[in-house]
C-alpha cells in the first residue's frame, strides 16, 4: 500500500479498517451489509469518505483475514 504525506491519517485505509473492526466487534450478529455498515459508519465517524474508499478499506480487512463475504448472503462476516 502507498501512503501518502498529505493525506489526513484519519482518512488512511489503517485508521479506517481499525475503526470498522471497532464497529463489526459492536454488531450483535456476525454478518453485515455493507451498505449498512457504511452507513453506520458516517454517521458515527462523520467523516465525508466515498463509498469507493469505504470498500478499499474492506478490501484491506478481507486480505488480512479479518472479514469475509458471504456470497450466499450477500453479506459480510467478521473472522474474530
Amino acid at each position: 500500500m502507498i501512503l501518502y504525506n498529505d493525506i489526513n491519517p484519519n482518512k488512511t485505509l489503517y485508521v479506517i479498517g481499525s475503526e470498522v473492526i471497532g464497529l463489526l466487534k459492536k454488531e450483535p450478529n456476525d454478518y453485515v451489509d455493507v451498505f449498512v455498515l457504511y452507513d453506520k459508519y458516517i454517521q458515527k465517524f462523520k467523516k465525508n469518505i466515498s463509498i469507493n474508499f469505504f470498500i478499499y478499506a474492506l478490501d484491506w480487512l478481507f486480505l488480512i483475514n479479518a472479514i469475509e463475504f458471504d456470497e450466499h448472503k450477500n453479506k459480510l462476516k467478521r473472522c474474530f
